[in-house]
């Protein structure tokens, strides 16, 4: 039986092991789904179980349609490996200066989880940035509770552990306390901030 799971950590680690080697620069998502493609087809000498996502939002402009390329009605994730679709994952990427969404990093999580229950399922988080990374102990915390049979890998493996996050983190759960109405808050400040710029 083919060990998709096994084919996916030796895909990624071979990435990491590139990029800590200086041959592989990502910047963006689709390098590291094309690395990875690569790589789980090296190790598992077939691509025919191999599927990742469509680039395009349109499956119909597709000339042949997988029924699960349409998103409107059911969550196709970054890569779909097996017959049986034995194996699930889902890829985010963190850009310098601007780092995912962690609501759409538990957007995926969730979706993998409702919708292919029976996969084993994979997110994998790759941040450019290593001296100042996006993820943190209490973030990713908090994905595990999403779903507790994903694994997570992520690259740079080392955690932010600025304190910096941990005061902000406090300071919002503080306000949320005092029924901050965050929207009204924004839309203020935006106000301010248009009224300084004609002034």
């Amino acid at each position: 039986m083919t060990d998709y799971s096994k084919a996916l950590l030796d895909a990624w680690n071979k990435l990491r092991s590139w990029v800590s080697q200086g041959k592989l620069s990502p910047e963006n998502e689709e390098e590291i789904q094309c690395f990875l493609y690569h790589g789980l087809i090296s190790r598992l000498r077939d691509a025919s179980h191999v599927k990742p996502k469509a680039t395009t939002d349109k499956p119909e402009k597709l000339k042949f349609v997988d029924k699960r390329l349409d998103t409107r009605d059911m969550h196709f994730p970054d890569f779909i490996l097996g017959a049986r679709e034995e194996v699930v994952a889902e890829i985010k990427f963190a850009r310098l200066h601007k780092p995912p969404n962690l609501a759409g990093c538990k957007s995926d999580i969730e979706k993998m989880r409702k919708h292919h229950q029976k996969s084993r399922r994979f997110f994998l988080l790759f941040d450019m940035c290593k001296e100042h990374v996006f993820l943190d102990e209490h973030q990713l915390n908090e994905l595990r509770k999403i779903d507790s049979e994903c694994t997570i890998l992520i690259h740079p493996e080392n955690l932010n552990s600025s304190e910096a996050k941990d005061r902000a983190r406090r300071a919002i759960d503080k306000m949320r306390e005092n029924d901050m109405d965050f929207v009204k808050l924004g839309k203020k400040n935006a106000e301010k901030a248009m009224g300084k710029k004609s002034g």
